[in-house]
């Protein structure tokens, strides 16, 4: 037993006001770490971040203005995220360089070679066909009227199918060439209703239905309601697969959506 003299003396000035409560600062910073959030000023490109674009055929020398443009698109806008990240995954997943900022045209027939485009074509065709290669390309792109934000960028495709895919006749050029004009114009298309789902309707369709793996979604508008799907078709320039938004009551959404079990669809089926 303790005698009288052995009990600690404790008084109120011993003890602290308040005992803080640990568990409820936890929560709290748990709660901040899932809130929604704009864009922090000092999230930059990383090697992650540049590795990840860089898998999804975008040259490495374009990731930095690549990253500058979703930046500032998302800046402009004020749209919050719990996961810049993913939101940087999306950007690359949709191919959306330069789309909202930079308008289509089409071919100046004064494009000339420069030394960039030429040490571009020089991995991937003899350097005496360089001009003569770069003359088909305008030829074919004038004359078709394709548009595009990047000519340069279609150049280099030109030379690395010149190498890889170039068929062994007249025959299969031709129908290589009818098969991108082709791919060309659904892409077009496609892109037109992503802008209108983007900028119009302000849905994030890749978030709600891609993601969710929802292959067909209805939007409803004053006039009418506009039943929309996506699939992966193949891309004839990247070699890879492309997203496509498409409407289904058109005879090619007929044709998609008949083919909804394959993986990725090749274009000659439409």
């Amino acid at each position: 037993m303790y005698k009288n003299q052995d009990i600690p003396d404790i008084t109120n000035n011993d003890m602290p006001d308040s005992i803080p409560d640990i568990t409820n600062e936890i929560i709290i910073k748990d709660n901040q770490v899932s809130q929604e959030h704009l864009i922090p000023d000092d999230f930059e490109l990383t090697y992650e971040l540049t590795m990840m674009a860089t898998a999804s055929y975008v040259l490495k020398e374009d990731v930095e203005d690549m990253f500058n443009s979703f930046k500032l698109y998302y800046q402009s806008k004020d749209i919050k995220s719990t996961n810049w990240i993913k939101m940087w995954e999306r950007w690359i997943l949709t191919s959306k360089k330069f789309v909202n900022h930079l308008p289509k045209k089409a071919l100046d027939n004064n494009l000339e070679l420069d030394t960039k485009m030429i040490d571009v074509a020089k991995k991937y065709i003899n350097e005496n066909d360089i001009e003569l290669e770069f003359l088909k390309f305008k030829n074919y792109y004038i004359s078709n009227g394709t548009k595009s934000t990047d000519f340069k960028r279609l150049w280099e495709n030109w030379c690395i199918n010149n190498k890889k895919f170039k068929p062994k006749n007249s025959e299969k050029l031709q129908e290589k060439q009818e098969y991108k004009w082709e791919f060309d114009k659904l892409k077009a298309t496609s892109e037109k209703i992503e802008q209108w789902l983007d900028f119009t309707v302000k849905i994030d369709w890749v978030k709600e239905y891609y993601l969710n793996n929802i292959d067909t979604f209805v939007i409803k508008t004053p006039k009418e309601d506009i039943k929309i799907g996506w699939r992966k078709i193949f891309n004839p320039y990247t070699k890879g697969e492309f997203l496509m938004l498409f409407r289904v009551e058109t005879e090619q959404g007929q044709v998609l959506i008949e083919h909804k079990q394959d993986e990725i669809i090749d274009i000659e089926i439409l």
